[in-house]
Protein backbone atom coordinates (compact mmCIF):
# COMPACT_ATOMS: atom_id res chain seq x y z
CA UNK A 1 0.00 0.00 0.00
CA UNK A 2 2.81 2.41 0.87
CA UNK A 3 4.38 1.69 -2.48
CA UNK A 4 1.17 2.63 -4.32
CA UNK A 5 0.97 5.90 -2.38
CA UNK A 6 4.61 6.69 -3.21
CA UNK A 7 4.06 5.92 -6.89
CA UNK A 8 0.97 8.12 -6.90
CA UNK A 9 2.79 11.03 -5.28
CA UNK A 10 5.87 10.69 -7.47
CA UNK A 11 3.81 10.17 -10.63
CA UNK A 12 1.73 13.28 -9.96
CA UNK A 13 4.81 15.41 -9.38
CA UNK A 14 6.45 14.17 -12.58
CA UNK A 15 3.34 14.82 -14.67
CA UNK A 16 2.87 18.32 -13.29
CA UNK A 17 6.54 19.28 -13.67
CA UNK A 18 7.62 21.95 -16.14
CA UNK A 19 9.21 20.78 -19.37
CA UNK A 20 12.97 20.26 -19.32
CA UNK A 21 15.10 23.30 -20.15
CA UNK A 22 17.04 23.36 -23.42
CA UNK A 23 20.18 21.23 -23.46
CA UNK A 24 22.32 24.32 -24.06
CA UNK A 25 21.35 25.60 -20.59
CA UNK A 26 23.31 22.71 -19.05
CA UNK A 27 26.62 23.80 -20.61
CA UNK A 28 28.91 25.93 -18.48
CA UNK A 29 29.09 29.34 -20.21
CA UNK A 30 32.91 29.44 -20.17
CA UNK A 31 33.05 26.05 -21.88
CA UNK A 32 30.30 26.48 -24.48
CA UNK A 33 32.75 26.69 -27.38
CA UNK A 34 35.17 24.00 -26.21
CA UNK A 35 36.05 21.28 -28.69
CA UNK A 36 34.48 17.86 -28.12
CA UNK A 37 36.85 15.39 -26.44
CA UNK A 38 38.40 12.57 -28.42
CA UNK A 39 37.04 9.09 -27.85
CA UNK A 40 39.71 6.65 -26.78
CA UNK A 41 39.61 2.90 -26.61
CA UNK A 42 39.18 1.80 -23.01
CA UNK A 43 40.53 -1.75 -22.58
CA UNK A 44 38.23 -2.45 -19.66
CA UNK A 45 35.84 -0.59 -17.47
CA UNK A 46 32.14 0.10 -17.38
CA UNK A 47 30.15 -1.40 -20.21
CA UNK A 48 26.39 -1.11 -20.13
CA UNK A 49 23.46 -0.36 -22.38
CA UNK A 50 22.89 3.34 -22.97
CA UNK A 51 19.49 4.35 -24.30
CA UNK A 52 20.36 6.45 -27.34
CA UNK A 53 19.89 6.01 -31.06
CA UNK A 54 23.39 7.40 -31.62
CA UNK A 55 26.42 5.15 -31.20
CA UNK A 56 28.58 8.24 -30.75
CA UNK A 57 26.45 9.44 -27.83
CA UNK A 58 26.61 5.96 -26.29
CA UNK A 59 30.40 5.93 -26.60
CA UNK A 60 30.72 9.39 -25.01
CA UNK A 61 28.51 8.38 -22.07
CA UNK A 62 30.50 5.18 -21.43
CA UNK A 63 33.76 7.13 -21.66
CA UNK A 64 32.36 9.69 -19.21
CA UNK A 65 31.29 7.02 -16.73
CA UNK A 66 34.74 5.44 -16.84
CA UNK A 67 36.40 8.84 -16.36
CA UNK A 68 34.23 9.63 -13.32
CA UNK A 69 35.36 6.42 -11.65
CA UNK A 70 38.94 7.37 -12.43
CA UNK A 71 38.54 10.78 -10.80
CA UNK A 72 38.55 12.80 -14.02
CA UNK A 73 35.34 14.76 -13.40
CA UNK A 74 36.07 17.58 -15.85
CA UNK A 75 36.81 15.23 -18.73
CA UNK A 76 33.72 13.18 -17.84
CA UNK A 77 31.66 16.39 -18.00
CA UNK A 78 33.07 17.11 -21.47
CA UNK A 79 32.05 13.64 -22.68
CA UNK A 80 28.53 13.98 -21.24
CA UNK A 81 28.12 17.37 -22.96
CA UNK A 82 29.39 15.88 -26.24
CA UNK A 83 26.79 13.11 -25.89
CA UNK A 84 24.05 15.67 -25.26
CA UNK A 85 25.07 17.64 -28.33
CA UNK A 86 24.68 14.49 -30.45
CA UNK A 87 21.48 13.25 -28.76
CA UNK A 88 19.70 15.67 -26.44
CA UNK A 89 17.31 12.89 -25.36
CA UNK A 90 20.08 10.64 -23.98
CA UNK A 91 19.06 10.20 -20.33
CA UNK A 92 22.40 8.92 -19.06
CA UNK A 93 24.25 11.99 -20.37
Amino acid sequence: MRMLVMIGIFGASVLSANPAPPVEDMFLPNLAGIKAPELSAVPSGITMAISSSSEEAQAHVLQGLNLIHGGWDFEAYRHFIAALKVDSECLMA
